[in-house]
């Protein structure tokens, strides 16, 4: 199955006009506005990359301060908290808080911490805190803690007991300290409404640890699930064995390990099983994942393992073993989170330094975050997050287009305070100098106030595009013990005129971008096709090689799919952003979209003309039957508009944000937009190639002369690139 010279330095790196996979350099000397121990690390992200950001909990050593942290995917903080001691387990509750662990003392004996959890509103703002009950608070442990919608609370602790351990084994000390799990279920008044104890339901012996040490932690729990019906999935990492308990009696109901000491399950595809494990939870349909350590098995690596459980034919079936490439070996920590997106997110534990993975559900590696120096992270998560309850922005990406003959240009980012105090906007973070912010900070913004921030584009080089930049607004809250942040993204595009009008050369594989890039870039065989195929605004080349199916979009990407009887259609079909990779097949009507859908709509001898004709931010397929001249677009409407000599282009000619039925005629150079114009342009051998030349959201008629490389776009400019057999690449 599955930084403003500050201290990221974050953008697509373009290298003769190549787009690679998208890179953040966050170590090194660039601190910037950061605090100067914030973690330093490096990003790459991929195309498939979900856009929810990153919850995790970094530190440098036990005994310095922690941090908590929500970064975006291009690894800008959008909220930090520095705490005063190390923070675990930083992640958003079912009940919808936020809820993190702060230790207060540590046991390294058995690697235990005790302290409190914390619970912040929407705001950051701590509204409460959790400890166990029944004498168990100064004992209340990392290790997990859940907040079910109904107001209970599951925590962690343990008990302390001496034991002759002489006589359980050979060679057992005799003052052995033994430490067994306690688990508390607690009603919302905060009041023990269930207690288990290992001592209860577990032996000593049914741990996988030296029994003769003089400090014994024999379960070791490190997470725990809430299944449905309430009863409860132990992870018990010095047993190698997960634990399903009843929830209401606490008796065991099943144990499973290939490599436990007790186990009711057979395993199938697999025998290497897993070992010390972390971060075991239930997906429902038997579907369960777990963070596999790999501690003492051979080789040593670990690994994210998805499992398929019979829980009536006691069968426990491998369905993937996901490994880093290389392989990572954390002896302790680590999580296996799987995303809305169906996508899963590895935090590989204590690797030397902090390791996170995002894979696709077909375990592509779409994200990375490695450490750039000595980390620690106990789990990385991934959530839909909305911070919009401090403060909101009218847009979080801004597109400006800069005039002919003009050097700079501006917008505006509005943004509203939600808080029912003031708020200060302290600064406003970038990464590059073609962008800056025009005003003076810090802005105090009364509550529900709204102020307009002015952003402006002047390239220094306007040959050196494209150009991005993620502007940060931030709220920082600093004193001498704390440090704070609170921030809103805005995703910045310029560009330059000239940069619409493109060509391929199939000859030599050129791609050339008036006034951008020229290079070389697939073949003769090739059928190219810009898009923004990863999301970060900027067009990409692509090649779709019918001979074999390949898809490749230079610096993201090569995938196979389709074949030489398959017409490509890439288009954003999910309204992500992101230019989906698909096909259309006539021979049975087939629209196959990659990891979107597949749907069965037309015949042969159909034109497919993909396109958002309805307006809702998804491009619908659609089909032109060159006999009749139907429209045929699915889920919308059907209407005859045209002839068999006509060629179909539809495009969003008004602004109105969905795509018109329209069409050239080359015999007469007619251009006949439906309910909207008709008139001439062009004939002949031209070459339509409508595309929004002016950057004002709406699509120009224009054509390209192959005889002479003239463009000529109505009402707007005429200019000369390319020509011959050059294929015309508008964006």
């Amino acid at each position: 199955m599955r930084k403003n010279s500050f201290t990221l330095l974050i953008s697509a790196i373009i290298i003769f006009g190549a787009v690679l996979p998208r890179m953040l350099f966050a170590g090194g000397e660039k601190r910037g506005d950061l605090p100067p121990d914030f973690p330093a690390y490096n990003i790459t992200e991929l195309s498939g990359s979900s856009d929810q950001p990153i919850f995790w909990a970094p530190f440098h050593g036990y005994s310095d301060p922690g941090y908590i942290s929500v970064l975006d995917k291009s690894g800008i903080p959008i909220y930090y908290n520095k705490l005063p001691k190390v923070a675990y387990d930083f992640k958003l509750q079912p009940n919808g808080r936020l809820s993190y662990f702060l230790t207060e003392s540590v046991n390294p004996l058995v690697q235990l911490a005790y302290g409190t959890y914390y619970v912040l509103d929407e705001t950051y703002n701590v509204v409460d805190t959790y400890q166990c009950g029944n004498g168990y608070a100064d004992k209340t442990d990392m290790h997990d803690f859940l907040l079910p919608s109904d107001g209970s609370a599951y925590l962690f602790s343990y008990e302390e007991k001496k034991m002759n351990m002489s006589k359980i084994v050979p060679g057992g000390q005799i003052g052995a300290k033994v430490y067994g799990l306690i688990i508390q279920k607690l009603d919302q008044s905060k009041n023990v409404e269930f207690q288990w104890s290992s001592w209860t339901h577990f032996s000593v012996t049914d741990s996988v640890e030296d029994l003769t040490a003089q400090y014994i932690d024999y379960v070791h729990g490190n997470s725990l699930d809430l299944l449905e019906g309430g009863d409860l999935l132990l992870s018990c990492r010095n047993m190698n064995e997960i634990t399903r308990i009843d929830g209401a009696t606490g008796d065991i109901v099943w144990r499973l390990g290939l490599n436990a000491k007790h186990n009711d399950f057979t395993f199938v595809n697999d025998t290497r099983g897993f070992s010390h494990q972390h971060h075991v939870r239930y997906h429902g349909d038997g579907r369960l994942t777990i963070f596999d350590n790999g501690n003492d098995l051979v080789p040593e690596y670990s690994s994210a393992c998805e499992y398929i459980l019979d829980e009536n034919a006691r069968t426990c079936t491998l369905v993937s073993r996901t490994r880093h490439n290389p392989d990572l070996y954390g002896q302790v920590w680590g999580s296996d989170f799987v995303t809305e997106s169906g996508n899963f997110l590895v935090n590989w534990g204590d690797t030397g330094t902090a390791a996170i993975t995002e894979y696709s559900s077909s375990g592509d590696k779409v994200f990375e975050l490695l450490g750039a120096e000595a980390l620690n992270n106990y789990r990385a998560f991934q959530f839909n997050w909305n911070n919009d309850a401090v403060f909101a922005l009218d847009t979080d990406r801004l597109f400006l287009l800069l005039p002919a003959g003009e050097s700079s240009i501006s917008a505006e980012v509005t943004v509203t305070n939600n808080l029912a105090s003031s708020l200060s906007l302290t600064g406003g973070s970038l990464q590059t100098s073609d962008f800056t912010v025009d005003t003076d900070f810090p802005i105090t913004i009364p509550s529900g106030g709204v102020v307009a921030l002015p952003v402006s584009f002047m390239p220094a080089d306007p040959l050196s595009g494209p150009f991005t930049d993620i502007l940060s607004l931030n709220s920082d809250f600093n004193t001498l013990t704390q440090a704070r942040r609170i921030a809103q993204l805005v995703h910045l595009r310029g560009e330059v005129p000239g940069g619409e009008i493109g060509i391929f050369r199939p000859s030599s594989g050129l791609w050339a971008i008036k006034d951008q890039t020229r290079v070389y870039f697939g073949s003769s065989a090739d059928l190219p096709f810009r898009g923004d195929y990863d999301g970060d605004g900027v067009p990409d080349l692509a090649i779709y090689r019918g001979s074999s199916g390949l898809w490749a979009v230079r610096g993201v990407t090569r995938v196979y799919y389709g074949g030489s009887a398959d017409t490509p259609v890439p288009s954003d079909y999910d309204g992500d952003g992101v230019t989906d990779i698909g096909v259309f097949r006539p021979a049975t009507g087939l629209w196959a979209i990659r990891e979107v859908t597949r749907a069965y709509f037309g015949r042969e001898m159909d034109d497919p003309i993909p396109a958002d004709y309805s307006g809702d931010g998804t491009s619908d397929p659609g089909l032109f039957r060159e006999s009749s001249g139907l429209w045929a677009i699915r889920g919308v409407t059907r209407i005859y508009f045209g002839t068999d000599s006509d060629q179909p282009l539809p495009r969003d000619y008004n602004g109105d944000g969905a795509a018109e039925i329209a069409l050239f005629r080359p015999v007469s150079g007619l251009w006949a937009i439906r309910n909207l114009s008709r008139f001439y342009f062009g004939g002949g051998s031209d070459r339509p190639v409508p595309a929004d030349y002016a950057g004002t959201g709406t699509a120009d008629i224009g054509i390209f002369r192959p005889t002479s490389g003239l463009w000529a776009i109505a009402d707007l400019t005429r200019c000369y690139f390319g020509g011959g057999n050059d294929i015309p690449v508008p964006r």
